[in-house]
């Protein structure tokens, strides 16, 4: 009797990984990439809204050239194709959403919206995982380097946000930009592999790394 339940599980286990997934989709963390640099020119934080720009670039740009390097030189022995950059550029944009909505007088909305963006930064990461789009290696990969630029941002960035970033606009513009490209989501990953063929990296660079 609970065997033929199986394939109903299975199914309703897919449909919420395909929708925890679109949380990561790199056309809605670019577009609140955008939105959080606008909210800081218009509240005057420049040097926060010109290194948060900078660090975004730097993350999205170095996993962009290491999907380019492992998709002409793939490492099979690790499972190694492609970094998450679903789990890295949604650690790097939410967790850098979390740094400016931090409150001094609010020390417990700071800690329930820090626990809130790691627990959908790991499920993101889950739902790579359950829709079998990388292995777990490439998945804590890309965590490793959106990490690795949050902590960066952080320890450059200011210590206090001039103005917090206000909740009651970040959570309603999350969700209306998923609805937005709900099933639109870009299709980079084939770009860049692509780019690798183009290049013929596959002989350049596979070569004379053995």
């Amino acid at each position: 009797m609970l065997e033929s339940f199986s394939p109903i599980r299975v199914c309703m286990s897919h449909a919420f990984a395909n929708l925890v997934t679109e949380f990561g989709n790199s056309a809605l963390l670019l577009a609140l990439t955008g939105l959080v640099a606008a909210w800081l020119l218009a509240t005057r934080q420049t040097r926060e809204a010109g290194l948060w720009l900078v660090v975004v670039i730097a993350c999205t740009g170095i996993i962009a050239a290491l999907k380019i390097y492992f998709s002409a030189c793939p490492v099979d022995g690790w499972a190694l194709h492609s970094p998450s950059g679903h789990a890295g550029f949604s650690a790097m944009v939410y967790g850098g959403i979390a740094h400016f909505t931090r409150h001094r007088q609010r020390p417990l909305q700071t800690w329930l919206l820090r626990g809130l963006v790691l627990f959908l930064v790991l499920a993101i990461a889950w739902s790579r995982l359950a829709l079998h789009a990388h292995s777990g290696f490439e998945v804590l990969l890309g965590l490793g380097i959106g990490s690795a630029a949050l902590l960066g941002f952080v320890v450059l960035s200011r210590a206090q946000p001039l103005r917090p970033l206000p909740l009651w606009l970040v959570i309603p513009g999350v969700l209306l930009l998923v609805w937005l490209w709900h099933g639109h989501a870009v299709q980079f990953e084939d770009w860049l592999a692509q780019i690798a063929r183009s290049l013929n990296l596959r002989t350049l660079w596979c070569a004379s790394a053995h």
